[in-house]
């Protein structure tokens, strides 16, 4: 069985966070626990690099199983339902999927979807902006993680 614990690269205020800061310790010592990987959360993606947190997962026999380094966008109110705005959230997003490819990890689509608040044309949108997604992300050789 494979198994993976939730690390970011820099300390941050997400419950969802079990380890944090000081990657290098991290993985060592996530490694001796006898995890296969880490899902790597970038709280802040332009300030975070991903050859040497790659360099890091490797030293330590450890891999990244998905990295979460959207943060950036949803902060500018960039989602994938916002039709409206989708081609910069593509273009932007082009750098986080150079860092997936690095790492050899999926993004995941999370909270970046959008909401639906009773839009009716929330869930079309959100489709088309995933499919978008998706294809940005093959040119890369990344594949996708969607979270419920």
């Amino acid at each position: 069985m494979n198994i993976s614990i939730s690390v970011a690269a820099t300390p941050c205020a997400m419950p969802q966070i079990m380890f944090a800061g000081d990657l290098e310790a991290r993985c060592a010592l996530l490694a001796g626990f006898g995890y296969d990987g880490i899902d790597m959360f970038f709280p802040d993606p332009q300030g975070t690099d991903a050859r040497t947190a790659k360099a890091a997962l490797d030293r330590n026999g450890l891999r990244a199983t998905m990295l979460a380094a959207q943060g950036d966008l949803m902060a500018d109110g960039l989602y994938l339902n916002d039709a409206g705005r989708l081609p910069e959230l593509l273009e932007r997003s082009k750098y986080h999927l150079e860092q997936c490819a690095v790492l050899g990890a999926m993004p995941n689509i999370g909270f970046i979807r959008g909401w639906h608040r009773n839009d009716p044309g929330s869930l079309p949108r959100m489709a088309d902006g995933l499919a978008a997604y998706c294809q940005l992300a093959a040119s890369f050789g990344v594949d996708v993680l969607l979270e419920p």
